[in-house]
């Protein structure tokens, strides 16, 4: 009693915390100059002077301080921040690309910019120097060259001489226009101007990367020879750090999220989004009053919709085409709420191959095959066949990720990958003599495939956020879309089909269409191999680890101890993510062999210890009698101890092999497509949201009742009371 009404009191703890979070949680009054920031959460760079002057500013109020603009960004489009500052270029630059961001105040104080030195000397050199820059127009033309909001400005040609020298230049390349990174090199007004003052003394700039908040540190102690990063002058810094004359005049800006005006669409209601999209973002931050859902898929969100659970959807137009197609029931509420890009991804460092893809995609969008493949695909769906792309392969194989759940982007036909990012991948793929190979991941396990390089590059609908674009590379957008607000129509009827007529529908649009029942017996035949092979290795390795936990030896006894706790301590799908994404990372083996060992040795470790139980429940004087008897102690464990602990065994080993099977569904983490996969897949293209998920469950019911009756057989076989019944 004492116990349950401590858990009452500690859930209301909870609730009523949670109930606080989430009425503090964008409640503030709207912000409309900097008079109303007092007592709000200001998102600063860390070290900077709007770190110092928020500080001395706004006593009362809190103080977010974050490593990169990247960072601020990020904060201030989840609702972390009310207002971020930093310098004036690159909040017009947010301003101008992110219509939902806007200047609270474009001038709060004057920034001069100089670079940073640790000889004095170097400092004087650079001063004549940019001297004459200034004076011949080339420092103008540098900034210009740099300002442009679309990045496609391009490094010229800078000749080195002799190259007798080298200048160590610490950098932050997280400060577009002045220091940031493209097609793997850096580039920007800081870096162009150091490398034209290194030209002039026959030296080679050398860049080293480092947070903003550690290059004053950097410069003093001598680590680098010079910082270049739009560095403030000020009379504090200038106590430790060698400035050159001022390069730049700018301003401090601030940057709030502004609110749409008829924000007040869905005040009070449930939201669904995609969990982590450009769209969860956005909902999050813009409509505070609203209670946002995430879902890890489309046909998700439409069971929410469907069942009531959230009143509204977010998708982006393409999509959203698509999903009315096949749901008279629904209407667009708004069909502009904001605008994003769509892009394909790549690992840092595959820079050379998102620079290929970026020059195919100016002659795929300049040709208008683009616009002919989004006719094909997203406009005329329901009559597209995929094509067959000669490609000759002769420079080997491109990987791609993909989930084939992203209708009408990327999905199964027919039992094959189609739509508009799949073909355009392919003659992406062809164009450059590579062939497409199609690896399929959840949503969220495409970032981790590609930072981990178990793929080239990945495709699948993706568009930048500003978490993202610190973990992987994005090519130019091929495709910007607008993003929909999906509700049910008020007169919504449910027609006069009988139930009978409805699973004869779904049965039909769901497993015969298309011949979807083959990637069903594709994906059972993958969960079982998988099942029954961890069940075999997993039972073999459980006796030799049993073996060990008794063994009288102390190390084998520990070594086996450890095995099982930590096994049974970390959860299976994170398990079986550090196995595929960590230990077998540099190892080209496939997720099934990845799946059979993770489970293998999970299930081991229970296996192990329902043995070591068994065994220990016979007396121990059976042992010594059969040893009594003439027999040796393993002819004694072999015919007298092992067959009564097997039948005490099976009863709690039939549970648990089973639970193993059950288990198995989450190997679509790891790119292998099982049933439960498969099922998902089928969701994604049919947009039925019961159906799959109840053929699926009743595939994996009858695979579990089909072991036991094995596992029953084999009691009665082993048990001679249940012989004789």
């Amino acid at each position: 009693m004492k116990a349950r009404t401590l858990e009452i009191i500690f859930s209301a703890f909870l609730f009523l915390f949670a109930t606080s979070c989430a009425s503090n949680k964008g409640k503030s009054a709207r912000i409309t100059s900097m008079d109303d920031l007092h007592g709000k959460r200001i998102g600063v760079t860390m070290g900077t002077t709007h770190d110092e002057y928020a500080t001395n500013a706004f006593p009362d109020a809190e103080i977010l301080r974050l490593e990169s603009v990247t960072d601020l960004t990020a904060a201030l489009n989840s609702g972390q921040a009310d207002v971020i500052i930093l310098d004036g270029a690159l909040a017009d630059l947010l301003c101008t690309t992110t219509p939902q961001l806007s200047m609270l105040e474009p001038n709060i104080y004057y920034e001069p910019f100089g670079i940073g030195f640790h000889d004095q000397s170097l400092r004087d050199e650079f001063n004549i120097f940019l001297a004459s820059i200034r004076s011949s127009g080339l420092l103008k033309e540098i900034i210009d060259r740099w300002s442009k909001s679309d990045m496609s400005a391009e490094m010229p040609a800078i000749d080195y001489g002799e190259k007798v020298g080298e200048l160590t230049i610490g950098t932050d390349p997280l400060l577009f226009p002045f220091t940031f990174i493209k097609d793997g090199m850096n580039e920007g007004i800081d870096i162009e101007m150091m490398s034209r003052f290194c030209a002039s003394k026959q030296m080679v700039p050398k860049f080293v990367t480092m947070p903003f908040s550690s290059l004053i540190a950097a410069v003093t102690t001598g680590k680098v020879d010079a910082i270049a990063s739009s560095i403030t002058i000020t009379a504090e810094r200038k106590k430790n750090v060698i400035f050159s004359d001022s390069y730049y005049d700018s301003y401090a800006s601030a940057v709030i999220y502004s609110e749409p005006e008829d924000k007040n669409w869905l005040d009070g209601k449930v939201l669904g989004v995609l969990t982590g999209s450009a769209q969860d973002i956005f909902a999050t931050a813009t409509y505070t009053d609203s209670k946002v859902l995430r879902y890890d898929n489309v046909d998700q969100m439409v069971l929410a919709l469907h069942d009531n659970v959230c009143n509204a959807v977010m998708l982006d137009y393409y999509a959203t085409t698509a999903f009315l197609k096949e749901h008279e029931g629904y209407v667009i509420l708004r069909d502009s709420v904001k605008v994003d890009s769509i892009c394909v991804i790549s690992s840092f460092g595959n820079e050379r191959l998102i620079n290929k893809f970026n020059h195919f995609l100016s002659e795929f969008v300049s040709s208008g095959e683009r616009d002919t493949l989004v006719d094909k695909w997203i406009f005329n769906n329901q009559t597209v066949t995929a094509p067959d792309i000669p490609n000759s392969g002769d420079d080997g194989v491109l990987v791609i990720g993909t989930t084939g759940e992203a209708f009408p982007f990327s999905y199964v036909i027919n039992g094959n990958l189609a739509g508009f990012d799949v073909e355009m991948v392919e003659r992406f793929a062809a164009s450059i003599n590579k062939k497409p190979v199609f690896q399929a991941y959840t949503f969220s396990g495409l970032i981790a495939a590609v930072m981990t390089h178990k793929v080239d590059m990945a495709t699948n609908h993706i568009m930048p956020t500003a978490e993202r674009k610190q973990k992987v590379l994005y090519s130019d957008p091929y495709l910007t879309s607008n993003t929909c607000i999906i509700v049910p129509k008020e007169d919504v009827t449910g027609g006069h089909k009988t139930w009978v007529d409805n699973i004869k529908e779904s049965f039909y649009n769901n497993i015969i269409k298309e011949k979807r029942y083959m990637m069903i017996l594709n994906g059972l035949k993958n969960t079982l191999i998988i099942s029954l092979l961890s069940i075999i290795f997993g039972t073999l390795f459980g006796g030799v680890v049993c073996a060990m936990r008794m063994s009288k030896n102390k190390i084998l006894k520990g070594i086996a101890a450890v095995y099982i706790s930590l096994l049974r301590g970390i959860p299976q799908v994170v398990l079986l993510m550090i196995m595929f994404y960590v230990v077998f990372a540099s190892i080209g083996i496939s997720g099934i062999t990845v799946a059979i060992i993770t489970f293998s040795l999970n299930f081991a470790a229970y296996v192990s210890e329902m043995f070591r139980t068994a065994i220990e429940s016979i007396d121990r004087g059976q042992m010594e009698a059969g040893v009594a008897m003439g027999f040796s102690k393993v002819q004694t464990f072999v015919n007298i101890i092992f067959p009564q602990a097997l039948t005490r065994v099976l009863p709690v080993y039939k549970g648990e092999f089973i639970s193993l099977v059950k288990m198995t569904s989450i190997v679509g983490y790891i790119a292998v497509q099982d049933l439960t996969k498969m099922g998902d897949i089928i969701r994604s293209r049919t947009f039925d949201a019961f159906f799959p998920l109840i053929f699926v469950a009743a595939i994996y019911f009858l695979i579990a009742w089909l072991l036991t009756l094995f596992v029953n057989m084999i009691e009665v076989k082993a048990s001679p009371r249940r012989k004789t019944k």
